[in-house]
């Protein structure tokens, strides 16, 4: 690379990091040495869904999170939270890598999830700190709200008034509405009761209505329940518009099986000790929304990407995303759906039409 060339890009790196443009999220990032790319960086710009198929399921098994991937398309970035690496890093919407969150700056220490509104403030969710934590578009913390460790599978969202919404599940409610004061505004979503006896409590209430969530354009809330076989709705006041059970269509009586079977084995020799283990079967690893679809990917190895009608949870047909073992996406992009292959390792899938 000549040295104008060289000049150019990192001018470019810097506005990235530190400009003022309209939309821009200025955070404080650490990046490589005169380039945007890191060594070991794998770059898919041009990669296409590899097969679509209409209701075929795949009998499901386990499979580790690599990163948390969320799109910030007025700022042209992608943030990937790598929460048991404890780093969270910046992409821009080509794929260029554009560097790694200042821990030291911004205080994190499990991250599991990023969330950038259209003015440039953004929210992390940190399972480290028991946390939501809503910082502006320079990065000076406004507010932090402190919830339970067990409730923190999703990063929490912003709403289409801008108020951030964060998975609760107490008596009150499952999700939690705040303002950019920490006040709270309003909470919703009726609460499923432990069908374990020694889990009747606040803790265990809150393990088994985990839930993975996601906010359309439209404030539509969109969640799947990790440990039960339960779809919802919610409308942007809070109410329930649909509510479906999916035991029947992706094959997850497969995985209660599995997870019957080592209950059975391990978790009563647990009891006659007197240990109690949480009881999860983690059917679901992450959700995503666009204007026409639900994405849901089940807790399932090399499967498929299973996409929803938004009425009413019909579904419509299954994805794969080439050879990706990741179960990590973002798919609120009008154009690509964006995946994380593990860590250093992001991939962009054009849609079908």
């Amino acid at each position: 690379m000549d040295r104008i060339k060289m000049f150019a890009l990192i001018i470019f790196v810097n506005f990235i990091i530190c400009g003022t443009a309209k939309g821009q999220t200025p955070l404080y990032v650490k990046h490589a040495d005169n380039s945007i790319i890191i060594p070991g960086t794998l770059i898919k710009e041009k990669l296409k869904i590899d097969k679509e198929s209409k209701g075929e399921v795949d009998p499901l098994s386990r499979v580790s999170m690599p990163g948390y991937v969320s799109v910030h398309e007025p700022g042209n970035m992608i943030f990937v939270a790598y929460s048991r690496r404890n780093k969270i890093e910046i992409y821009d919407t080509d794929l260029n890598y554009v560097g790694i969150v200042d821990e030291k700056t911004i205080n994190y220490k499990w991250p599991i999830g990023v969330i950038a509104r259209k003015d440039g403030n953004f929210l992390i969710t940190d399972k480290g700190l028991n946390s939501v934590t809503w910082f502006d578009n320079n990065a000076n913390k406004l507010t932090e709200i402190k919830i339970m460790p067990s409730g923190l599978f999703s990063p929490a969202m912003f709403n289409k008034e801008g108020n951030m919404v964060v998975y609760k599940a107490d008596n009150d409610g499952l999700f939690a509405v705040y303002n950019i004061k920490g006040e709270k505004i309003s909470q919703f979503g009726e609460v499923l009761e432990s069908r374990y006896p020694e889990q009747k409590n606040n803790f265990w209430n809150n393990w088994f209505n985990n839930v993975h969530f996601t906010i359309d354009n439209n404030g539509y809330l969109f969640c799947a329940f990790i440990d039960n076989p339960v779809l919802r709705t919610y409308d942007p006041d809070g109410n329930l518009v649909c509510e479906v059970d999916y035991w029947n269509i992706t094959g997850i009586k497969k995985r209660y099986d599995d997870w019957l079977f080592e209950y059975k084995t391990r978790v009563e020799k647990e009891i006659k000790e007197g240990r109690t283990s949480y009881r999860g079967k983690i059917f679901v690893s992450n959700i995503s929304v666009d204007d026409k679809y639900v994405y849901i990917k089940f807790n399932v190895k090399y499967s498929p990407i299973y996409l929803f009608n938004k009425e009413d949870y019909t579904l419509i047909k299954t994805i794969e995303l080439g050879n990706s073992p990741g179960v990590s996406f973002n798919a609120t992009s009008k154009d690509y759906i964006y995946s994380s292959l593990g860590d250093g390792f992001l991939a962009r899938y054009k849609k079908s039409k």
